[in-house]
């Protein structure tokens, strides 16, 4: 009984871990390589952390080998999925700095399609870098209404605490009202 309660309390730790990955919704890094290079760090270091604090838990009985090895293979799948959202949370958390607005002009709009579904999309002159371009996902509404080299995109970012930035929200720039 004791074994099932240390096994469990190991599984509810792994899942709460990688249930961090939600603090990706509405805190997007500009660029993923960027949140995957600090999270590698965390992965590397905890993982082994983890196996070696799970095995200390589930020790004890004839069976601790299996669920050691549950735990070791659950923890491969869901230990990198934590780490990123960890890594994720704190950049936003953490993060001092005023937001910044970026106003670029639309090179060109696109769609893609899987199965089920069509996603639209605008590509941006880049503020990183003169000759980078960025992308980003945008509805079926905005994207009707996008011409290509003339529409604009308002996209506003913070630095982030740990250095890498996060793009808080876009929106399609309305051209101004003509007076006459």
């Amino acid at each position: 009984r004791q074994m099932c309660i240390r096994d469990s309390f190991s599984w509810v730790v792994l899942v709460a871990y990688a249930g961090t990955i939600v603090s990706l919704i509405g805190h997007v890094p500009v660029h993923e390589s960027d949140l995957l290079v600090r999270a590698l760090p965390v992965f590397l270091l905890g993982f082994p952390l983890f196996l070696f604090v799970a095995g200390l838990l589930v020790r004890g009985t004839s069976r601790s080998h299996y669920s050691w090895r549950g735990l070791l293979i659950g923890g491969f799948l869901l230990f990198p999925v934590g780490s990123i959202g960890t890594i994720s949370g704190l950049n936003t958390v953490l993060d001092q700095s005023d937001e910044e607005v970026h106003d670029m002009r639309i090179i060109r709009k696109y769609t893609t399609k899987s199965k089920n579904s069509t996603s639209y999309h605008v590509e941006c002159e880049s503020w990183r870098d003169p000759v980078g371009t960025e992308s980003f996902k945008i509805s079926s509404s905005e994207y009707t209404g996008v011409q290509e080299g003339q529409s604009r995109l308002l996209v506003a970012t913070h630095s982030g605490g740990l250095g890498f930035e996060w793009v808080k929200n876009h929106r399609i720039a309305r051209p101004p009202v003509l007076k006459r």
